[in-house]
């Protein structure tokens, strides 16, 4: 399994196929070691490991049928695909609708809804269409409109953070990359975790 998406200019490990991970899962489960209350995946490099993934979420929801699933559908960023493009129509049509919360970020929400975003207005409207397919929360993160990186959801206070995270580039005349954006949101990491409530949303 590699612990870098394809994006970067270099990463190492290997990408485990759907039988190997299903070995792990009955490993665990032989030792009764498959109560989870959560589960995150995010790069994911290969359709078997994809379908795998649903197994194990229903295996996983056997055992506690209140476990969360966060999917960060990692594919591709700035208009370019970094996995096989049939994983696209495996999570738009089968991840999707049993995650409990989704993270894409713009790239990702358009391939995932089929809807090109241009404002936040479109941002929100395709928040709600993933909505609709299932997640109860939605997180758009990295969209880039009108010069600002936005991020768009279910948590309107992390949108907050990414201005002021903007905000301390400008302030030092330096024109960052997406990935660098990304990075500096640890900088915000007491605010994440006691957020001050400064909007409250609506479904529109």
């Amino acid at each position: 399994m590699s612990k870098e998406n394809a994006g970067y200019p270099t990463f190492r490990g290997q990408v485990l196929n759907g039988e190997e991970l299903w070995s792990l899962i009955e490993g665990l489960e032989s030792n009764d070691l498959l109560v989870y209350t959560h589960l995150l995946t995010g790069y994911i490099g290969s359709v078997s490991f994809l379908e795998t993934i649903l197994r194990v979420v229903e295996k996983l929801r056997s055992v506690n049928p209140d476990m969360i699933y966060v999917c960060d559908p990692v594919m591709g960023d700035e208009g370019k695909l970094y996995v096989p493009s049939e994983l696209v129509s495996l999570y738009r049509e089968k991840v999707v609708p049993v995650a409990s919360m989704i993270t894409p970020n713009q790239f990702e929400a358009e391939k995932l809804t089929d809807f090109s975003i241009s404002s936040e207005a479109e941002g929100l409207r395709a928040c709600n269409i993933l909505h609709d397919a299932g997640p109860s929360k939605v997180v758009i993160t990295s969209m880039e409109i009108e010069g600002m990186l936005l991020l768009i959801g279910s948590h309107q206070k992390i949108k907050a953070i990414l201005h002021r995270t903007i905000h301390d580039y400008e302030a030092a005349d330096i024109k960052p990359s997406t990935k660098q954006y990304e990075i500096r949101l640890i900088q915000s990491q007491d605010d994440i975790k006691s957020p001050q409530v400064t909007y409250f949303a609506e479904k529109y």
